[in-house]
């Protein structure tokens, strides 16, 4: 699941270690997650240094040695502090939902060892009817768009390695079988899904149909029938300005169904994420974590995009994002046919992008570090390999890994494509051949 699934062919956009030079804190924000090496330092707070009284000790001397055992008190404090809050930081997306919950409505869930949501390879899904139309006619409502897509806003709980059962995010039927739309973040590592209905109480196993973690989408199925599926609206006749509706989580299902508005803020906003260029619409309705995965809704209830705090702009207010529904609609179809992006080209490589600093301090050229190439692509057969620096895709420059991305994404597997490089100082060019993913 992405849940830590690692294929054979590994692509551009996974991710891959740092070097050794990097700094010793490195945090990532907007990714749902922050992550801080170990402080390695030890607090000295149980004991100071004293030493043994003198006859005619000089008084000046005693009060420095006061004085300096009192700083170093308080710096002590200090550090254990910082240590302390931040050993008490969650992922934004993935709060624990509490006891109370978890005894409420999943019962016995300390256990989960002998079941998960492991995604089978071998299933055979059919294709649900998923269209997008945009509805013309009298406006709804707030109230009137509330009742009706609540019952097609679910709450998901994940659980990770027999760990016990946590909240994780929101999602939306849509089809009346089970198949149900949420980000792929929301069930990152999880090795039990389960989707809870609007009315907080029934719930069901959830499978994995497929994942991407490039566009932060997934697909689950539930057994059951008689679901109440979202309507899709169309999002490319959206507006600048008309009005939207968050429906999810916030914080957990103590929150569920939680009801925000807004407006479209702005359509086609180019955002980075998870090392591609999305194009996304931005929203001042309010999306927190646990909206992850939930829908957006226009003024005639129809689903135009799926929220997801991992988009938020952080440190500011009234910003937020949503991935277009009709893309969403694109993946979703890929997804539940193949598993993952068939259609997708993939260059057979992992890597990261080289900042100007690091260029800078090893005396590289800045562009995208390669540290793996999958020894069966054609990039390895014609020369590609760990260490190389990518600085230009077919006949343009890039610096980073979004950018390598953004151009290889126009082509399909199959096509023949030039890839610049940087190799000890000096600049080569190698033409390969795109391959599929998992081929």
């Amino acid at each position: 699941m992405e849940e830590q699934k690692i294929p054979m062919n590994q692509s551009a956009q996974e991710p891959a270690p740092r070097p050794i030079y990097q700094p010793k804190a490195e945090v990532e924000q907007g990714g749902g997650y922050a992550y801080q090496n170990p402080n390695p330092y030890q607090s000295t707070a149980g004991y100071a240094y004293q030493p043994a009284p003198k006859k005619n000790s000089n008084k000046g001397l005693i009060i420095a040695a006061i004085i300096a055992v009192s700083v170093m008190f308080l710096c002590c404090a200090v550090i254990v502090a910082v240590i302390a809050f931040r050993l008490i930081q969650t992922d934004s997306d993935k709060l624990p939902s509490g006891e109370n919950l978890i005894e409420s409505i999943l019962p016995g869930s300390e256990d989960s060892s002998e079941d998960s949501a492991l995604r089978d390879e071998n299933a055979i899904y059919d294709m649900p009817d998923i269209t997008t139309e945009q509805k013309k006619g009298e406006e709804l409502s707030l109230v009137e768009i509330n009742k009706k897509v609540k019952d097609s806003v679910v709450g998901i709980l994940i659980a990770m390695d027999g760990s016990e059962v946590e909240f994780s995010g929101s999602g939306f039927i849509i089809s009346e079988d089970g198949y149900i739309i949420t980000n792929a973040h929301v069930i990152e590592g999880a090795t039990k899904v389960r989707a809870v209905l609007s009315d907080g109480i029934t719930e069901y196993d959830a499978k994995i149909v497929g994942e991407d973690e490039r566009s932060d989408l997934a697909i689950l199925k539930v057994e059951a029938s008689g679901l109440s599926p979202a309507e899709l609206g169309d999002s490319t006749q959206l507006e600048v300005g008309e009005t939207v509706v968050a429906i999810g989580n916030p914080y957990g299902m103590e929150l569920a169904g939680t009801v925000t508005n807004g407006i479209v803020s702005a359509l086609n906003r180019k955002i980075e994420m998870n090392g591609s260029y999305m194009t996304l619409i931005q929203t001042n309705a309010s999306i927190n974590p646990g909206n992850s995965g939930g829908p957006l809704v226009n003024a005639y209830g129809q689903v135009v995009g799926i929220t997801s705090s991992k988009l938020v702009a952080t440190g500011y207010e009234g910003i937020g994002f949503a991935i277009p529904i009709n893309h969403v609609v694109e993946i979703s179809e890929e997804l539940i046919t193949y598993g993952y992006i068939k259609t997708r080209a993939y260059i057979g490589i992992s890597g990261y992008d080289l900042t100007e600093f690091e260029a800078k301090a090893k005396n590289l050229h800045r562009g995208v570090y390669v540290h793996y190439v999958d020894p069966e692509c054609d990039a390895a057969k014609k020369g590609l390999k760990k260490g190389d620096i990518i600085i230009g895709f077919n006949g343009k420059e890039i610096q980073t890994m979004a950018e390598l991305n953004d151009l290889k994404d126009s082509f399909h597997p199959g096509d023949s494509a030039t890839i610049k490089l940087w190799r000890s100082g000096e600049e080569l060019e190698i033409k390969i051949t795109l391959t599929e993913a998992f081929e």
